[in-house]
């Protein structure tokens, strides 16, 4: 039979006996993938927060200097 078939076959029978969704062998990896996309998301805010006020404080600067 096809592999695809086998995979199908396989996945309705874990999931039909309940073992599917009481595996706990990925949840590691999805915890730390989850970790790591919220620290990057955290980096890009406070990157986006330092250059927006730098871009503040310049105008500021050139405001004062036009007098």
């Amino acid at each position: 039979m096809w592999p695809a078939v086998n995979s199908v076959k396989r996945l309705n029978k874990y999931a039909l006996s309940g073992k599917l969704f009481r595996s706990e062998q990925g949840q590691g990896l999805a915890e730390y993938a989850a970790m790591l996309g919220l620290l990057l998301s955290l980096l890009f805010i406070a990157r986006m927060i330092g250059y927006n006020a730098k871009q503040v404080f310049q105008w500021v600067l050139y405001a004062l200097q036009q007098g």
